[in-house]
């Protein structure tokens, strides 16, 4: 059964989640929704915090404060039971040098077409 939440609330749900490594704060009180059907992808300058905060979201990092649910889970404990339904493409493998790029176009909209057919 795919974990997709409650029907009434954000697919992903950041409340004034922060995280620093010692001195260095990576996130600092960032509150976001994600709607259930969008897709979304974080911007910003090299070590604005966007690494950080996918990990946050996924339930790989525990935040100093602040929460974060995904598909009506609490990270980060309820990472295992998401981590089917969630997926995350950073851009350094975006693209893989030995296929071309209509395939990896095509493997990305299969993948699509999949989690649509769960809804």
């Amino acid at each position: 059964m795919a974990h997709r939440g409650d029907d009434d609330g954000p697919a992903v749900r950041l409340e004034r989640i922060s995280k620093s490594f010692g001195p260095i704060r990576a996130v600092d009180g960032l509150s976001m929704d994600v709607r259930k059907g969008t897709i979304r992808g974080l911007l910003g300058l090299n070590a604005a915090g966007k690494t950080t905060t996918i990990k946050l979201m996924t339930g790989k990092l525990k935040p100093d404060s602040g929460s974060a649910t995904v598909l009506g889970q609490a990270m980060p404990e309820g990472h295992s039971k998401i981590a089917a339904s969630v997926g995350v493409m950073p851009q350094g493998q975006a693209l893989y040098g030995d296929l071309a790029f209509s395939v990896v176009i095509a493997v990305t909209m299969l993948g699509a077409a999949r989690s649509m057919e769960k809804e």
